[in-house]
């Protein structure tokens, strides 16, 4: 975290926060005008549709700047990440190591493994905030919601969790 900087990483956080907010709102949008148009039967459909467009697009503009986030982390990690496993790689005694590997080899290994590393951090940290501010946002909406003896009785749970 410390090699990503900390500012990269609190933009990163806030647009996942944002990004999961506006999916709720999109959902909580679309809920109130189903849910207007059966108790009621008629309503202005324009006014709900606006709002819901509204909402979709802030959503996409909000997921077009989580990736781009996703990017500049990803990219200050692996930059460090590389100087780190250059630096080592040189330090490798050459009587061994050097003189029994193609340099071919050596340079194919390390282009391959660290566009893994770079792919993989990126995709796997972005899932498992986007999961657990998803989680998070999802379940405190719905004990804000649900009387106190229900939310009570579900704290347990969540300990468990």
């Amino acid at each position: 975290l410390q090699v990503a900087g900390y500012g990269k990483l609190t933009l990163f956080v806030i647009l996942v926060m944002c990004q999961r907010l506006l999916f709720l709102g999109e959902s909580l949008v679309l809920a109130s005008w189903v849910d207007v148009k059966v108790t009621t039967g008629a309503s202005s459909d324009r006014t709900y549709l606006c709002l819901l467009v509204g909402m979709v697009t802030a959503s996409c503009a909000s997921f077009i700047f989580l990736y781009w986030a996703a990017g500049r982390l990803s990219m200050a990690a692996s930059r460090s990440f590389h100087d780190q496993v250059l630096a080592s790689l040189l330090q490798a005694p050459i009587d061994r190591f050097f003189d029994r590997q193609p340099i071919g080899r050596i340079l194919n290994r390390f282009s391959f493994d660290l566009r893994f590393v770079d792919n993989a951090i990126a995709f796997c940290v972005l899932m498992m905030v986007a999961f657990c501010f998803g989680f998070l946002i999802t379940q405190g909406y719905i004990l804000s919601e649900v009387t106190w003896t229900v939310a009570s009785c579900a704290m347990p749970i969540y300990g468990l969790l």
